[in-house]
């Protein structure tokens, strides 16, 4: 197991408190199509509100905090349509901006770079997302 300062989830865990330790948090809230907005909520109360399986949202929240879950965790996971929503949204982030993000970047770098390597690079970046 990975060692982290960083606060387990829980259902009575506050959500800011979370976010205080760790802001990447935030982009797991967009992934879950979460408003940042969470106010004094606990993990549980946010779940409620947004009809998010708590089950699912801890165990992808502790691995965003590096903690991993233990083999009965993953068995109990039974909301495969809510593990799916996440990694739809996760990929579309990904193709959407930060795909394009990378992509000027590689731009960039290609214009004072040995075009050979870059175009190799370039080659790599492209299939890879492919």
């Amino acid at each position: 197991m990975i060692q982290s300062h960083k606060t387990p989830f829980a259902p009575g865990k506050k959500m800011l408190d979370l976010l205080n330790e760790n802001y990447s948090l935030l982009l797991f809230l967009q992934h879950f199509n979460v408003d940042f907005a969470v106010d004094n909520k606990s993990v549980g109360e946010l779940c409620i509100e947004n009809q998010i399986n708590p089950g699912v949202f801890i165990v992808i929240g502790n691995l965003y905090n590096g903690f991993y879950p233990g083999k009965t965790e993953i068995e109990n996971l039974n909301d495969i349509p809510s593990i799916l929503k996440f990694l739809k949204n996760s990929h579309a982030f990904y193709k959407e901006d930060k795909y394009p993000e990378l992509s000027e970047y590689l731009k960039i770098l290609k214009q004072s770079q040995n075009r050979k390597d870059m175009d190799l690079i370039e080659l790599f970046f492209h299939d890879y997302f492919k």
